[in-house]
């Protein structure tokens, strides 16, 4: 869509992208009312070992709560990179906030006690995504990111932050691919998330901090 250059086509893709999103809002909403309430995860203090799995349906309940908050990550995502203008006047129910809050609550369960390397399988792209969202605009989702960063330095999360830099690397064009530190996140995620082609969103997201890009 954002390649496109013929106006009415780019409209007609656009609303195409609005009506799978409106519908996935609806699919997963009527899943929730039919699969019942999900699975609650109480903030603990970050040198807390967490609650892990207490049984298989626990475990079952909890990677799908995970998988629930990170669809609407994504939707909002995709939404507002093609509002116009970009990411103005997103619908409340795509307020990535509660998500990403919710996801860094669950980290320590899927680290926890019972739940092995499964586990930290299951939450280590939740988690990716859930910083991708708070890099690419940093003013607006600063306490969301602290949430989210409280656990990247201490050592039973240090092979899944690995992972998750290499692939960020491994995802960002050349150019991007060697930029260190809190710049370099901030632009590969911008890249990322947005494949590069929207330069107005990216124009957006940078007057929000200092970060070039």
């Amino acid at each position: 869509m954002w390649c496109c250059v013929d106006p009415v086509k780019k409209a007609s893709l656009k609303s195409s992208i609005v009506r799978a999103c409106w519908n996935l809002d609806k699919g997963l909403k009527t899943w929730l009312d039919e699969t019942g309430p999900l699975k609650d995860f109480p903030r603990v203090d970050v040198d807390d070992e967490g609650v892990g799995p207490t049984d298989p349906q626990d475990f079952t309940l909890a990677h799908s709560t995970l998988l629930y908050w990170t669809i609407y990550i994504i939707l909002f995502m995709t939404v507002a990179s093609i509002l116009d203008p970009t990411l103005s006047h997103v619908p409340q129910n795509l307020d990535p906030r509660p998500f990403l809050r919710n996801i860094a609550n669950a980290l320590p369960y899927f680290w926890g006690p019972g739940a092995g390397l499964k586990g930290a399988s299951m939450a280590a792209m939740p988690w990716g995504m859930s910083l991708h969202i708070t890099y690419m605009a940093l003013h607006l989702y600063d306490e969301e990111r602290v949430l989210l960063e409280r656990y990247v330095f201490m050592p039973r999360f240090v092979t899944a932050m690995r992972f998750l830099h290499s692939l960020h690397r491994s995802t960002a064009t050349p150019e991007l691919a060697t930029v260190e530190g809190t710049e370099g996140m901030v632009r590969r995620a911008r890249s990322w998330l947005l494949g590069g082609g929207n330069d107005e969103f990216l124009r957006l997201v940078s007057s929000l901090d200092d970060i070039p890009v």
